[in-house]
């Protein structure tokens, strides 16, 4: 699995506060109704339709057909998550695109795109889904990626994966091709792979400072740096093909299209407006394929010529970004 964790961006403007919150208030009340969201309340919701009370105030935190729309149903459900794991993805993934899209927006325009991008994506589900439940916060999260493409497309983003993991399972695979005993000498061999990877990982904390962090380093967890418009295109992208080819993984895929078109919408709109302008480092969408024009120069003092020297001060010049990081990256370098 691949998880973005944390963005290059260079906003400072303000705090993201307002995400911090969505983040704290949606951890409490997800955490507190964790125990009241078993099979059997969801079953009785669904099948029994004038069994309503019987989930009390729930109805309110779940999309659902039945019974009648339910406006607060349309943002309520991103207070309530399925499991531990359905909750903690949801989380980073707001933390980590959320925290640069607040920063620039501000907080009241960022709750304003929380909020319209979590009642697209429910009203994305009560259309199109297919009548079950569906609680969570994917919906506006994936609204905040789709901003995030808008604000951010050429900000490195920090993709975690389990390289031990990987291992773990290619070990695995040739062990099983070579038609080896599977007994106790995989486990010899996971054994060694496992305090191998451990042992280097620790070794490595000396040489760097890993942007996953030094627990998770050591647990076999790496990072790669990737443009920030590939990472949210490739999650909305596996969510168009989910529609159209009727993947059934209890993911409320349309409920992730309505909210990324609601933040698509609200990002442009922004951009396109002059609200919201981007940075030299950091430019929006329309200031790269110059819908608008670009963030302005700063003036940069020149830096001191030791006396008898000629050496002529640097020049700052600044192209259109390339679609790869890397050429991005090399830009940033010669405009500094």
């Amino acid at each position: 699995m691949l998880l973005p964790i944390t963005t290059d961006h260079a906003e400072t403007k303000r705090a993201p506060l307002a995400n911090v919150a969505i983040v704290i208030v949606t951890c409490l009340v997800s955490l507190a109704l964790l125990h009241r969201l078993d099979d059997a309340v969801l079953s009785v919701y669904v099948d029994r339709k004038g069994a309503l009370l019987e989930v009390g105030f729930l109805r309110h935190l779940m999309l659902v057909r039945s019974g009648g729309l339910d406006p607060l149903q349309l943002v309520g459900h991103t207070l309530l998550h399925g499991g531990g794991w359905h909750l903690l993805g949801n989380m980073v993934l707001l933390l980590c695109f959320g925290n640069p899209v607040n920063a620039r927006l501000g907080h009241a325009r960022y709750l304003g795109l929380y909020a319209v991008s979590a009642a697209a994506g429910g009203v994305g589900w009560l259309i199109f889904g297919d009548g079950a439940v569906a609680i969570g916060a994917s919906g506006a999260v994936c609204g905040v990626m789709a901003a995030f493409l808008v604000l951010f497309p050429f900000t490195r983003v920090h993709v975690l994966f389990w390289f031990l993991g990987l291992v773990l399972v290619g070990a695995a695979g040739v062990w099983h091709l070579a038609g080896l005993d599977p007994s106790m000498g995989l486990l010899y061999v996971f054994g060694a792979l496992v305090i191998g990877t451990i042992a280097l990982s620790m070794l490595s904390l000396a040489e760097q400072a890993p942007p996953e962090g030094a627990l998770l380093h050591v647990l076999g967890f790496r990072s790669f740096p990737v443009a920030g418009v590939w990472v949210v295109a490739w999650f909305l992208g596996w969510d168009v093909v989910a529609v159209f080819t009727r993947i059934s993984d209890q993911v409320a895929h349309s409920a992730h299209l309505g909210g990324a078109a609601a933040g698509l919408a609200i990002g442009f709109g922004l951009a396109l407006a002059g609200f919201v302008r981007g940075t030299r480092e950091d430019p929006t969408l329309p200031e790269v394929v110059r819908l608008v024009p670009p963030a302005p120069i700063a003036p940069i003092a020149p830096a001191p010529t030791p006396r008898g020297s000629s050496a002529l001060p640097p020049t700052r010049r600044f192209g259109a970004p390339a679609l790869s990081f890397d050429d991005f990256a090399r830009q940033r370098r010669v405009s500094a």
